[in-house]
């Protein structure tokens, strides 16, 4: 079966990065692929690797960390051109599309889930889509394929512990 929608959610870490794995497995196919990243702006080691390797990935996002009790046009602004970016590689000829964190940029709604949820049944039928962010809408968890939800049993930043290179970014 081609073109399914595949869901990384939850609170746990490797979200993006099983969505990298599953690029990395694509192109060893040969298989055509793309990554959209949403409220990311900065190159993590797995975003480096994926240009090197000539993924095309787009960053949506800014410097700032948006917070959606206090919102900012220009954040939104960047996700719309996110959004309308992806929607036109949703009908293209990829065999695989990432949308990372799309799930938080609906979260903090910054994009309709109803469009969203329309134009992702209406992708190209042999697309498969991989979709990650933490809290996945009832709605996107209806329509998806694969549905595989992260739990954070334990994490380093618990304790205080930084983000370190080549581990978490």
């Amino acid at each position: 079966m081609k073109g399914r929608i595949l869901l990384f959610y939850g609170k746990g870490k490797g979200k993006t990065t099983s969505a990298v794995g599953a690029l990395l497995r694509a192109l060893g196919r040969n298989k055509k692929t793309a990554m959209i990243q949403f409220l990311k702006s900065k190159n993590s080691g797995e975003i480096e690797i994926l240009k090197k390797l000539g993924i095309e990935v787009k960053q949506f996002g800014t410097e700032k960390f948006y917070d959606p009790l206090e919102p900012d046009e220009k954040t939104q602004e960047i996700i719309k051109e996110g959004w309308n970016y992806a929607k036109k590689l949703l009908s293209s000829d990829l065999d695989i599309l990432v949308l990372d964190e799309l799930n938080v940029a609906l979260g903090f709604n910054l994009l309709d889930t109803n469009e969203v949820i329309q134009t992702i049944k209406n992708k190209n039928k042999n697309l498969t889509l991989i979709i990650t962010g933490r809290n996945a809408p009832k709605e996107l968890i209806a329509i998806a394929d694969v549905v595989t939800e992260m739990f954070k049993i334990k994490h380093d930043f618990d304790y205080g512990r930084e983000a370190e290179e080549g581990v978490e970014f």
